[in-house]
């Protein structure tokens, strides 16, 4: 049901495959039951994480319960060794739609995709980034760092393969209301600091709070996602999105003051 969200009310569809044009083989069921089978066994990630027991627990926090509104604190969450912006390709996943990624979290936005693509949209996008591809503002801090981040796209206003003009354009499209209707469905959120204050987009509320795009801070964006369910629930992250979590809540009095919380990624 979490690769095609049409089967939650519809379970009918469970038995067909989709979009068999596009190379598809497995009905919607056979592929779950493989994705499932793929976390549940035994095994490791290539930064040494246990992988057995993560896909419940993965399941339980994405279908079930609360993700938080962003990832906090992703300078701290590098993984397998490696600091934020220095993890090799060869810890990572590589696909064309999304680049290189943390494993589990290109794994989930496999699914976003191929969802996205039955509603009509391609929401292909760019995941890591290095130290290097950074600038200043958000070197060794972003979430793209860590491989948990991607941008789509279609809603970067400028992009050669963007539709919209404008940030308010992208805002209002029908690309950026699937991603609030659906991607919490596989465990990544549109974060709250990237909207403008009072929008709703999923569970998420934004707080205006902005992000930085080149040297520019302060910026919302429509196109960027954080897998939030992998780095609550993951082996590679365990512990430390719960202390960022604390760190977070300690600065709560001041809600709007931008600190290493809240640095977002350049859009390019």
């Amino acid at each position: 049901m979490h690769y095609w969200p049409k089967t939650l009310d519809e379970p009918e569809w469970m038995g067909v495959v989709p979009m068999p044009e596009y190379g598809n083989r497995l009905t919607v069921g056979q592929y779950q039951e493989h994705w499932l089978e793929q976390y549940e066994s035994a095994g490791t990630t290539p930064s040494g994480g246990d992988m057995s027991g993560f896909c419940g627990s993965a399941y339980a926090t994405w279908a079930g319960g609360r993700l938080l509104d962003h990832i906090p604190g992703c300078r701290n969450l590098g993984w397998g060794g490696y600091l934020n912006g220095h993890i090799p390709h060869e810890a990572m996943r590589y696909r064309p739609i999304s680049g290189w990624m943390h494993p589990a979290a290109s794994e989930a936005f496999d699914q976003i995709y191929a969802a996205a693509q039955l509603a009509g949209f391609d929401l292909r996008g760019n995941g890591y980034r290095s130290a290097d591809d950074n600038g200043a503002a958000t070197r060794g801090k972003s979430c793209h760092g860590v491989g948990l981040a991607i941008d789509i796209a279609v809603l970067v206003p400028g992009h050669t393969w963007s539709k919209y003009r404008t940030l308010d354009q992208a805002f209002a499209s029908p690309e950026f209301a699937w991603l609030c209707a659906s991607v919490e469905r596989y465990g990544y959120v549109v974060p709250a600091y990237e909207m403008p204050e009072g929008m709703r987009c999923g569970n998420s509320i934004g707080t205006g709070i902005g992000g930085c795009v080149g040297e520019v801070c302060g910026v919302s964006e429509a196109w960027h996602i954080e897998a939030v369910g992998v780095a609550m629930t993951h082996p590679d992250f365990e512990g430390k999105v719960d202390a960022a979590t604390r760190h977070a809540r300690r600065k709560r009095r001041n809600p709007h003051t931008r600190g290493p919380d809240f640095v977002a990624q350049n859009a390019t």
